[in-house]
């Protein structure tokens, strides 16, 4: 072949294959709803949307038939147009589509604008809610084991209780299942105490995992007589009460057929449907919540499988003191009364809920329950119990403040700080000057108050009552000025526990404070406007006049210096201390100071106890103290042509803390005019007039939006 006759080959062939392109079929690209429905509501709307545009665009006809749609079975509703492409079937709201009912909808013969067809007929269907279970609740006929299970089953539909009892059944199912279990001396003693005890034990736990083993079936049967009050009968719900024993740790597992028949529709659900009833714990005790090494301060309750009263618990049990002995644990003559939130039976039982006073520490007792003992739900114990509970002492701890502490000079030279359990510490005092108040502070503050000062510091012995918070005095004179006052910086450092005895927390702490020996009072009010400080006497509250006061910024820098009047206040003006955008942190923003005679006081921005602005209805926000821009900006009429010009005029205020004020002569404002696309159109500075107002031209674009 010539090379021209390739070339028309190949431009023919392309002429093909385009043609045939741009006469493709019509096709749907997406319809619905498809497959089995969660919701009659997601057939709400039938949708079909096709790959062009089916009715002209500005000619979309108000009513729509659709002869190329075919639903089966025929549903009563309407079509129309949204858009060009999508073609929707709505429903008559006043016949709603069944239950369980499967549809076929088939597209064939449908013609787009373009007078092109589907090549095929379509079809895609759907299937409204089968019956399905949604809930089922359980409960005894007289709240005891021994009665029959009233089950109730509610549907996603109305349903028949015949067809729900035709397709159920019930079966016993297999579970894992724990035994309690008694330590090597506690069987000891048990067998001491009821040589059969720990025979009786090992048949229940048997028998209760021959019940947990599963395996049978569970008779059921339809009844109308429930608990209304909590259930109220319903179209969609169905009661049964078993006819035979269902025993305490039975799972009754309840299962529906696939072929579940609804009252709507003859669609059945896509398989088989389940739900286990977990009927109720088997009786045992399972010991106290701690057996050994226990805190002598912390709540230790007995779990119990089953729900006790108190009152039966109380009957049952009995206590022995065994630390050094034999020595029976007797009641108080007037037991400590319940709280009255507390409920008449529960799982988490303790020896004050029997009566007796709280175990002490470092005491060890022996703890027996009766076999008679009966659960709220008539189940019996059926075997003596025994548990053992070795306490230790309350945990250790040193408490000295919260990093800041103040201490009138009148109380003397020995700080108190408090410890419990602790057979020594390690003690600091270290005189502070006030220019290195800050930079102290703040060093503290990033570790928490955890740091002494430098040195050894002093090991002390403590006379230690065990389990006793007691009072100790740390000496300070070391470390204060003559006439008696000064900052000290202080800590103790937690040393040798008592024995059988852990500490509030994982390791020894060391706690710091900075302590201000002083008979000055230092209250504050700051405000970004100015700062009120007003200066008293700790001991007779009278106010002091002449005293230094001070506001030192985090750089160590002192902001204002002031003194005090005849009635103790000093006044710093124009006082932005702090930022308005984290007021509320618990860090220092500065540090105010008052002196007077060589005594010295202080106080932190991050104190903020007291009185609050919202005690007075109003709150907090610094920012006000900025002035905020406020105005109105005009023009001459409201509409513009392109190209014409628009006068502007502006009238502007500050609000600022003293009120409404105008902006001073001459100040310079920058004007932006942007258009709706938010481009640029005009932008210049202009100069305000006495009246704090300004006006000004400019030309709208010809080209503009």
């Amino acid at each position: 072949m010539s090379r021209v006759g390739s070339i028309l080959v190949f431009l023919v062939s392309v002429l093909i294959t385009i043609t045939a392109a741009q006469e493709a079929p019509l096709t749907t690209v997406n319809s619905g709803p498809q497959g089995r429905l969660d919701s009659l509501a997601q057939a709400n709307e039938i949708r079909i949307v096709f790959s062009e545009p089916m009715v002209a665009l500005g000619r979309i006809p108000a009513k729509v038939d659709a002869p190329f749609v075919r639903i089966s079975p025929a549903i009563s509703g309407t079509f129309r147009w949204s858009g060009t492409t999508i073609l929707i079937f709505t429903p008559d709201p006043k016949q709603p589509l069944p239950y369980a009912t499967s549809y076929e909808v088939t597209i064939d013969g449908a013609t787009a604008v373009s007078g092109r067809t589907l090549a095929r007929a379509e079809t895609f269907r759907f299937t409204t809610p089968t019956v399905r279970l949604l809930q089922t609740n359980w409960y005894r006929r007289d709240g005891t084991i021994g009665s029959p299970m009233v089950a109730l089953l509610r549907f996603n539909q109305p349903v028949r209780a015949q067809d729900v009892a035709a397709h159920l059944t019930a079966s016993l199912a297999r579970h894992d299942w724990n035994p309690p279990a008694f330590t090597p001396e506690e069987e000891t003693r048990l067998r001491a105490l009821d040589p059969s005890g720990l025979k009786s034990f090992a048949d229940k736990v048997a028998a209760t995992r021959l019940v947990a083993a599963g395996g049978g079936a569970v008779g059921l049967r339809l009844t109308s007589d429930w608990d209304q009050k909590r259930f109220p009968a319903s179209p969609d719900l169905v009661a049964f009460e078993t006819t035979s024993l269902v025993r305490p740790e039975s799972w009754v597992r309840l299962a529906l057929d696939a072929a579940l028949p609804s009252p709507a529709g003859p669609a059945t659900p896509p398989g088989e449907q389940s739900f286990t009833i977990r009927a109720e714990s088997a009786f045992f005790i399972e010991d106290f919540r701690c057996t050994s090494e226990c805190d002598g301060d912390a709540w230790n309750p007995m779990r119990v499988r089953a729900p006790v009263r108190v009152a039966d618990f109380a009957a049952a049990l009995r206590a022995t003191d065994i630390t050094s002995g034999e020595q029976p644990v007797q009641k108080p003559s007037t037991p400590r009364p319940r709280p009255v939130y507390a409920p008449e039976a529960s799982n988490f039982l303790t020896l004050e809920d029997a009566g007796f006073n709280a175990q002490p520490p470092n005491r060890k007792y022996v703890v027996v329950a009766a076999a008679s003992l009966r659960a709220a739900d008539g189940q019996t114990l059926g075997y003596p119990w025994l548990g053992i509970v070795d306490n230790w002492h309350m945990r250790a701890f040193t408490s000295f403040g919260d990093g800041h502490g103040v201490w009138e000079k009148d109380g003397g030279a020995q700080l108190p700080f408090y410890a419990r359990n602790l057979l020594d510490v390690r003690q600091w005092a270290s005189a502070l000057e006030p220019s290195q108040l800050m930079p102290r502070l703040l060093e503290l503050q990033k570790d928490r108050f955890n740091s002494p000062p430098a040195g050894d510091g002093v090991n002390r012995r403590l006379g230690v009552t065990p389990d006793r918070v007691q009072s100790h005095g740390l000496d300070l004179s070391g470390a204060l000025r003559p006439g008696g006052t000064g900052l000290v910086w202080t800590a103790v450092r937690e040393g040798e526990l008592l024995p059988r005895t852990r500490r509030v927390g994982f390791e020894a702490r060391t706690r710091a404070s900075v302590i201000q020996v002083t008979n000055l009072g230092i209250t504050v009010k700051d405000s970004p406007q100015n700062t009120l400080v007003f200066v008293t006497r700790l001991d007779s509250g009278d106010p002091v006049a002449g005293a230094t006061v001070s506001i030192v910024r985090m750089d160590n820098s002192t902001f204002w210096r002031g003194t005090t009047g005849a009635d103790g206040v000093a006044m710093a003006p124009e006082t932005p201390l702090r930022d308005p955008a984290n007021i509320w942190r618990r860090q220092l923003d500065f540090v105010v100071t008052a002196e007077k005679d060589g005594d010295i006081a202080y106080v932190g921005s991050d104190w903020n106890e007291g009185i609050m602005p919202w005690d007075f209805g109003t709150g907090v926000n610094l920012q006000e103290r900025e002035p905020l821009l406020r105005g109105s900006v005009f023009t001459d009429r409201g509409v513009y042509r392109l190209g014409e010009e628009i006068h502007f005029k502006a009238i502007l205020r500050h609000n600022s803390p003293a009120g409404v004020r105008l902006l001073p002569e001459g100040t310079a404002v920058l004007m932006t005019v942007r258009n709706a696309q938010n481009r640029l159109v005009d932008e210049r500075v202009v100069r305000l007039t006495p009246w704090s107002s300004a006006e000004w031209t400019m030309t709208l674009p010809a080209d503009g939006a």
